[in-house]
């Protein structure tokens, strides 16, 4: 069974979400339901999967640290990320020690925020 499908069966699985699709891979799977896109343990979207997430509203981002880094966004990449997609609210995750929570959180354009354990979101 193909990595794809193995994701998309352990999703539906997990979730009883139909609706939904990965959006590229490599060695992890990106995907959307509805209007709610998940891109973690990436630093990149390929130009072809760009179409695909038209239209998100909510998204969850890595988002390391400031200084760049081979396979995460930095801070400044995902904000230009949640920026063209034009999403309305975004979480970023997979942060670092160096980032301190209120005092980014205090930096980042309205809409985006640092996400927390134990964060719950209604998506649609």
């Amino acid at each position: 069974m193909s990595e794809k499908r193995t994701t998309a069966r352990a999703f539906h699985d997990a979730t009883g979400v139909e609706d939904w699709r990965v959006l590229f891979s490599g060695a992890h799977a990106y995907f959307r339901v509805g209007s709610f896109a998940y891109l973690t343990d990436c630093n990149h979207i390929p130009d072809e999967s760009w179409p695909l997430l038209h239209g998100v509203r909510t998204v969850i981002l890595d988002a390391l640290r400031h200084r760049p880094h081979s396979t995460h966004f930095s801070v400044s990449e995902a904000i230009a990320v949640v920026q063209k997609l034009g999403a309305e609210r975004a979480y970023f995750t997979h942060i670092c020690h160096d980032l301190p929570h209120a005092e980014t959180c205090a930096q980042l354009p309205r809409g985006i925020e640092l996400a927390y354990d134990g964060l719950v979101l209604e998506i649609e």
